[in-house]
Order: C-alpha cells, then sequence, then structure tokens
C-alpha cells in the first residue's frame, strides 16, 4: 500500500504510533469453504489482485466472525483497489474498538476526505485535537487537510495552534509553515506575525528578519513571497530548489509570469520544465502556444507529455500536423493525451472509448489521420 501523504506529518513529529502486527489468517479445517476463500484471499494479496481479496475476504466473512487480523487485511486490500469507501467503514469500525490509535485515526480522516466528506473528517481529528498524547499529530493532519482543501487560513490556525504546545526550536518550523499558509490565503499581517514568532523561537532579532528571509529561500528551497521563488528558479544550481520555485510561482497570478514560465521551459531539469509547460496552458492564449512547440522534439519523454497537456487548452485545429504523430497506439498516456489535445483543437470527437486497448487505439489515429485529411481539403 502506498505511504501516504498525510504520514510525512507524522513522521517529521517523530511520533511514535505503534501499528499491530498482522496475525497469521485464520484458518478452520473443519470449515473447507470457509479455508478456500482465505487460500483465494492469500493468493491475491501476494500477486496485488486487491480486488480479487477483497471479495474473497467478504466471503470469508459471511462464514466466519471477523476478527482484528480480518479487519486489517480488508483495510489493505481497499486501499490497494483504491476503494476508498469500503476502507473508511473498516477504518471506522477499527478506531471505534481503539481510539488512541492515532496513525489509524490520521488514515481514516484520509479516506473522508478522498470521499468527499470534509467535515467528518475534520471532526475525526478535531476530537483528539486537545488530548496530551495524540493532539499534536492530529493538529499536524489537520492542517494538512484545510491545506488540501484550500483553506489555507485554517490550515494556519491548526499550524499555529501546534506551535504553541511545542518547545524551542521545534516550534519555529511550524510557525514559519503557518506563516506561508497565512500568505498564500493573503493575510499578510497575521503571515508577518507568524514569521516573527519562528525567528524569535530561533532566538533571532527582528533587524535580521528580511535578510534572513531571503537567505533561508536560498538555503531551504522554501520561497516565502514572489521574488525569492523568482530568485530560485533563474538563479539556484540546485534543480529541486528551482522546483520548489516554480511551484509556488504556480499557486497564483504575478506580473510577467508567461515571461517568467517562458523562460523555465529551458530549464535543465525536466520537472521545472512540465511545470511551465503547464503554467503556460493555463494562463495563455493560443497566440502563446508556439512557447511550447519546441518540447515536442524534446529528448525527454516526460517532457513531452507534459508539452501536450499543456497546449492542450490553447491549441488551435493549425496544431494537427505538430500533434497527430503522438497517437502512438503502443504508448497509453501519450496516446490519450494527444487525443485530448486534437478534441480540444478541433471541437470533434471522433470515439467515445473511456479507455480503448492497442488495437482500438490504432484504430482512433487512423480516424483521426483521416478526418483531418479530410478538413485539409475541404
Amino acid at each position: 500500500m502506498a505511504q501516504r501523504v498525510i504520514f510525512v506529518l507524522i513522521t517529521f513529529l517523530g511520533w511514535n504510533c505503534s501499528a499491530t502486527e498482522i496475525s497469521p489468517e485464520p484458518s478452520s479445517p473443519s470449515e473447507a469453504l470457509t479455508a478456500d476463500w482465505l487460500l483465494i484471499a492469500s493468493a491475491a494479496e501476494d500477486k496485488g489482485s486487491w480486488e480479487e481479496a477483497g471479495h474473497a475476504l467478504d466471503s470469508w466473512a459471511l462464514l466466519d466472525e471477523i476478527n482484528s487480523s480480518w479487519v486489517e487485511r480488508r483495510i489493505r486490500a481497499a486501499d490497494g483497489s483504491g476503494d476508498w469507501e469500503t476502507a473508511a467503514v473498516w477504518r471506522a469500525h477499527a478506531l471505534a474498538r481503539n481510539p488512541h490509535d492515532i496513525a489509524l485515526r490520521v488514515d481514516l480522516a484520509d479516506d473522508l476526505q478522498r470521499l468527499g466528506r470534509i467535515e467528518e473528517a475534520i471532526s475525526t481529528l478535531t476530537e483528539v485535537t486537545e488530548d496530551e498524547e495524540l493532539g499534536v499529530v492530529a493538529l499536524a493532519a489537520l492542517g494538512e487537510i484545510y491545506k488540501r482543501e484550500g483553506e489555507y487560513l485554517m490550515a494556519a490556525q491548526a499550524l499555529e495552534d501546534l506551535a504553541s504546545v511545542l518547545e524551542d526550536p521545534q516550534a519555529a518550523s511550524w510557525w514559519q509553515a503557518a506563516s506561508q499558509l497565512r500568505e498564500k490565503g493573503g493575510d499578510l499581517e497575521g503571515a508577518v506575525a507568524a514569521l516573527e514568532k519562528a525567528l524569535n523561537s530561533q532566538g533571532l532579532f527582528e533587524d535580521e528578519r528580511r535578510r534572513l528571509e531571503r537567505l533561508a529561500a536560498f538555503q531551504t528551497g522554501e520561497p516565502r513571497n514572489v521574488a525569492d521563488a523568482v530568485g530560485l528558479l533563474n538563479s539556484h544550481v540546485n534543480p529541486d530548489f528551482r522546483l520548489s520555485g516554480i511551484r509556488y510561482l504556480s499557486l497564483g497570478e504575478f506580473p510577467d509570469e508567461l515571461k517568467v514560465f517562458g523562460v523555465a521551459l529551458r530549464d535543465p531539469d525536466p520537472r521545472v520544465v512540465i511545470v511551465a509547460a503547464a503554467e503556460i496552458g493555463k494562463r495563455g492564449s493560443s497566440a502563446d502556444r508556439f512557447l511550447l512547440y519546441p518540447l515536442f522534439g524534446h529528448s525527454s519523454r516526460e517532457v513531452r507529455l507534459g508539452a501536450l497537456h499543456g497546449i492542450s487548452p490553447i491549441a488551435e485545429i493549425d496544431d494537427f500536423p505538430l500533434i497527430l504523430p503522438f497517437l502512438q497506439p503502443e504508448d497509453r498516456q501519450v496516446f490519450r493525451a494527444a487525443n485530448r489535445v486534437l478534441e480540444s483543437a478541433s471541437g470533434h470527437i471522433v470515439a467515445i472509448d473511456i479507455d480503448p486497448d492497442e488495437e482500438r487505439r490504432g484504430e482512433i489515429a487512423s480516424l483521426w489521420n483521416s478526418w483531418y485529411e479530410k478538413q485539409a481539403q475541404s
């Protein structure tokens, strides 16, 4: 099961969350059918067939009484198959029996957010934010939930509540994160106040703040404003820091944004180029699509794919000769991206297949070529 983003917060805090070991799967030789379902579930788990594993475990549960081991396996199968509804049901079941399992609680909140049940996700965490043992992790997770929802000021408040119960210098990083969130949320006064607390937690003086802000941006790759982000993007030798700069810039509008992103298309790091291409597509017009043309001959497949995604909102029918060669049946991702560009540019759809196989993709490519030839002749 893929690590959830929200556990980064728990790891950062150094929280000691113990997970219950999964006990050997139950077996009952006298119940042949029951044992068969367990064998099917185990085999499916071994090969990563999580939907099959979930079905087998559900079938077993119809014949025998579930236990904690079964619940853990059912949650793992639901996670593996992306069945967040089932995952939430069984995590809630497990949490009711072990309300002090903070890792389980955070995962349940994550499931609920994925399902769009935001109020329940928040409530699951706020129930324990004042708990002496669980509150620290709950507040960090609550901040992440709000951040994902774009509720930057609420996220900042959660992190400030967290920072207020921590000792220096650990509190400083959370005050700093809260400051950045308040800036994103438009609360500049609150952002400065939180930053001052971060600096004070580190034993720094007021007159050093601006100098340290710029220095910190270059040392940590964490810009606090547009100027810092542009500086990182244009000047830093570390590609991760340049990536941090352009990601910050992608969060909002700023002067000369197309010029800045246009320059970033020449960055040697494909990750930076892909973000720049996406932002030009979002912010530009059809006249700006020419900025993306050189990327279609880039040596990196990921950059070429990013160029397809970027040009899609601003493509014109004149771009067909450039895009048609990317209808590569053997490459599902590239084909889907190119097909989307052609549909956007033409306002026409040649097929409505949701996820065609390779043979069908070849047929669709032929349909597009035939359609364009007719358009060119007319």
